[in-house]
């Protein structure tokens, strides 16, 4: 699985702008470093509700399965999601604030199946949309609603089902295989899906309630990607640029407003994975000018700064000398962000509150 605004009033921008530039203010932050069980010395964090919660994906470099893991505090130990019911795996990759999960476990003849549970451990299987073998659930919303997708022989269907999985339906999409990835409170669901069955791959929204669905369009190249959506129907995710290169852009879900992000200076690329109330938006960056590794850089965009700042150089204490952050993959209404590292350690960085 793979992994551009309506325009805001000017009351909206203006409180944004000021709580963003503070956050910019202060610049720096504290992490506190993950690790899943012995056995599992690789994670990537999937998802982080308001009081830290956390989930994400527990394996092995040399193989093997991958687990569902989840932190219901940054201390407390991890938990695997997959137990004895599902050895074969059991990946999460959506959590809300009433502390329910969503993702794929495997079955007994291979295939994945969407399920919802908790953060403590319990899944229950959701099934897939009619005539389909297989479907995983990427994101719930803070009512319980649930977005994904389904897998079958007419292609990849999204679906939306109601809280604890029930009424699952197919979502809307552009025309050929739909794949959302995020949900909002209010429904609004962002993603991609192919323009018609051999077309170019388009990042969308949707409303889980009904409507036509909105091609948000690319960079100027062929292909985009939603990837993430606040409380306000802001979206981000990445788009081609000219010259087969890839941006972090944001843009309303009626498609409006679109921004070219731009790149972390040095750097070929850059991805926006999530973003805040706030408007704050983290990602990735990756490809260095002065280099031929693909190594990543983790990112945070400030709308009060109108750029990509490094992760790495804001974090002042809490990761291990020699260790990058590679990835960031989420962050809540307080600021906090979830990261992963070069390692295979998950990483809640928490803002230092500015001295007086």
């Amino acid at each position: 699985m793979s992994r551009n605004l309506s325009r805001l009033t000017a009351g909206v921008i203006l409180v944004a702008g000021l709580a963003c530039a503070s956050t910019a203010m202060a610049a720096q932050y504290s992490a506190t470093q993950l690790r899943a069980w012995p056995g599992q010395d690789h994670a990537v964090g999937t998802g982080l509700t308001t009081n830290d919660g956390i989930v994400g994906i527990a394996g092995a470099t040399n193989g093997g399965t991958e687990h569902g893991l989840s932190f219901v505090t940054p201390g407390a130990l991890p938990v695997d999601l997959c137990g004895t019911l599902y050895p074969t795996g059991c990946p999460v990759y959506g959590v809300n604030d009433r502390r329910e999960i969503v993702g794929g476990a495997a079955d007994a003849s291979g295939h994945d199946t969407a399920y919802v549970g908790t953060l403590d451990g319990s899944i229950t299987p959701i099934g897939t949309l009619p005539d389909d073998v297989a479907s995983v659930a990427m994101a719930i919303n803070r009512s319980g609603l649930i977005v994904g997708q389904s897998y079958g022989s007419s292609g990849i269907r999204g679906f939306v089902a109601d809280p604890g999985g029930v009424n699952m339906r197919e979502l809307s999409g552009l025309g050929g295989s739909t794949m959302p990835r995020a949900v909002n409170s209010t429904g609004m669901v962002a993603g991609m899906s192919d323009k018609s069955v051999n077309g170019p791959r388009h990042a969308f929204a949707v409303s889980a309630l009904g409507g036509a669905p909105v091609d948000l369009g690319t960079l100027g190249g062929e292909s985009s990607a939603a990837l993430g959506i606040n409380d306000d129907n802001v979206v981000v995710g990445e788009a081609e640029v000219r010259g087969n290169k890839s941006h972090g852009f944001r843009i309303n879900a009626d498609g409006t407003g679109r921004l070219d992000l731009g790149l972390l200076k040095g750097y070929r690329y850059s991805s926006a994975k999530a973003i805040n109330k706030l408007g704050v938006i983290v990602g990735a960056a990756s490809s260095p000018l002065d280099s031929d590794d693909i190594y990543s850089r983790a990112v945070v965009f400030y709308p009060a700064v109108g750029k990509w700042r490094d992760l790495n150089m804001l974090t002042v204490d809490g990761v291990p000398a020699g260790v990058r952050l590679t990835e960031a993959t989420a962050i809540n209404k307080k600021g906090h962000i979830l990261v992963n590292g070069s390692d295979g350690s998950i990483y809640l960085l928490k803002p230092i509150p500015a001295s007086d």
